[in-house]
């Protein structure tokens, strides 16, 4: 009898699972910035660089991010920062290369983000803002913004307020309305307290003080009016001193009391000057006898 064999054939199904990685959104978080607390002045504090993760992946998970000192070490994951929670900066201001990468997936995202100490704005007591006085009752409208200069150049942007008192600076209150346009309310001279307050770090504050001062002794007595005489005024290029001795030495003062210009006289009938490297404003002249002559730029 004839044997049949049969040969039962095993079907072996290999059931591989593929699952989609979905691509990875990075957002460009806020720059960081902190006042300089520690040893202000040094431009170093310790950031916590954690806190721009929420801006930067929203509600993903599944996602790591990573900072890091250079874009190298961001684009090949090298020398991320161990510690990020607690991050001293090098120097002021610094940028961090911030790696974004889905956990599983080839795909990267880096940018930067800036971490920022500002400069505290110099309190040296600056020059005096001195106004001529004409009527000679002490007081004179002040353009209070123009002694900002002497405190910061820095870009960081800085809210700035001007009060009467130290009190009102200290609290923030009852700025005054218009620096641009300010009668002083202390006769000849006040005292004005400035607020520098770091945006958008409210703790950020610095309080500086300076001088306004409405002085009549800037006019000039009849007797140099009769014979010194200064044209045209207001002067645009150009403007003329007649009367006045060979070889007086003439200065001229901005509003703050600084030298802006200074001629020695080499004609003894009168003596022209060349002022268009001015800007356009008040001036005041002062020839020999300490007797200021003022005359304005236009």
């Amino acid at each position: 009898m004839k044997k049949t064999t049969q040969k039962l054939l095993g079907i072996l199904c290999i059931l591989t699972s593929f699952t989609a990685v979905s691509q990875v959104t990075a957002n460009q978080p806020q720059d960081l910035f902190m006042c300089d607390i520690n040893n202000p002045g040094d431009g170093v504090e310790i950031f916590d660089l954690t806190t721009t993760i929420p801006e930067i992946i929203g509600d993903q998970t599944n996602v790591t991010v990573t900072f890091h000192l250079t874009s190298g070490g961001a684009l090949g994951n090298d020398n991320g920062f161990p510690n990020p929670e607690s991050y001293e900066n090098v120097v002021n201001p610094q940028l961090v290369f911030v790696r974004v990468q889905g956990n599983g997936d080839s795909q990267i995202t880096t940018f930067t983000i800036e971490v920022r100490l500002p400069f505290e704005p110099d309190t040296t007591t600056p020059e005096p803002l001195v106004i001529f006085d004409p009527e000679g009752d002490g007081f004179q409208v002040f353009d209070l913004t123009a002694i900002i200069p002497q405190f910061t150049n820095d870009a960081f942007p800085l809210d700035i307020t001007y009060h009467e008192s130290l009190e009102d600076a200290q609290s923030n209150v009852n700025p005054i309305a218009d620096p641009e346009n300010y009668t002083n309310v202390v006769p000849v001279m006040q005292t004005v307290y400035v607020r520098f307050q770091n945006a958008p770090q409210e703790e950020c504050v610095t309080i500086a003080t300076f001088e306004i001062i409405a002085d009549p002794e800037l006019s000039v007595q009849e007797e140099l009016l009769s014979s010194v005489k200064i044209y045209p005024n207001p002067a645009s290029s150009v403007i003329t001193v007649e009367n006045i001795d060979l070889e007086a030495t003439i200065t001229i003062y901005d509003t703050l009391g600084r030298t802006v210009l200074s001629f020695i006289n080499d004609n003894p009938i009168s003596y022209a000057m060349d002022i268009r490297s001015l800007p356009k404003g008040l001036y005041f002249m002062e020839v020999d006898t300490k007797k200021p002559v003022t005359f304005i730029k236009n």
